[in-house]
């Protein structure tokens, strides 16, 4: 139940509200032998989550947002610790404390999100999380209104990331945060929201940042936990 519920809110808030791609207007639930891999994209930003699961079959299936936001109320409001999942074809039936919730499944193929997911890294950053969400927080009131941008530099032979913003109008914003930077300086600029949206799903003391360059995804992942990532595409320059 725990681990569920983990996994909704650490993935919901990436789905895409954009109802001209239905497919990625739900979740991918990827069921396999031993374990669930879920996965959300609205295209600037994905999510995906394992957990370990005991499973009668292998299959993939993508599930209504409005459904899963529901099951997260569900869950929020019972005792039972399990939750049990039925598949048939074009349905989905989570049963749970007595509460069952069935939902009809999204037509049409979830979009193969591990191809734009780097395997190599030229940067590695590992810093506090606290610390890196107050010093986006404080460059997001200087950055350009409806881009949201601000831009991070990654020095390894400081081992500090540099967070800048700047607006014509109110001046510029800049905070130097200690971290270890390992690899190459690397410079790229995310919009704040998304980077928000990651941190504060972490739930983890220190996070780690992987870069290759300023055009490519970056990858941000909760300290010593391989189970969860959140990937953000940059806003080019």
């Amino acid at each position: 139940l725990e681990s569920l519920k983990e996994l909704l809110n650490q993935t919901l808030f990436t789905v895409s509200v954009d109802e001209s791609r239905p497919e990625i207007s739900g979740v991918l639930f990827n069921f396999s032998a031993s374990k669930l891999i879920v996965g959300a994209t609205d295209s600037y930003r994905l999510a995906e989550k394992r957990v370990q699961l005991k499973c009668g079959a292998e299959k993939k299936v993508i599930i209504p947002l409005k459904t899963l936001q529901e099951l997260n109320r569900i869950l929020g409001s019972v005792t039972e610790k399990e939750v049990n999942i039925n598949l048939n074809e074009n349905q989905i039936l989570f049963n749970c404390d007595g509460i069952k919730l069935i939902s009809r499944l999204i037509e049409g193929n979830y979009p193969d999100y591990e191809q734009i997911i780097p395997t190599e890294h030229k940067t590695i950053t590992t810093v506090e999380s606290n610390n890196l969400i107050k010093a986006i927080k404080s460059a997001a009131l200087f950055c350009k209104p409806g881009i949201n941008d601000i831009k991070m530099t990654f020095l390894p032979d400081k081992n500090e990331i540099v967070i800048m913003s700047t607006n014509s109008g109110l001046g510029e914003n800049v905070t130097t945060l200690a971290g270890e930077v390992e690899g190459e300086e690397v410079e790229i600029v995310f919009n704040y929201r998304y980077l928000l949206d990651g941190l504060n799903s972490l739930q983890s003391e220190k996070v780690v940042i992987k870069l290759n360059n300023q055009g490519a995804p970056g990858i941000f992942i909760p300290e010593n936990e391989e189970d969860y990532l959140y990937v953000v595409m940059p806003i080019r320059q």
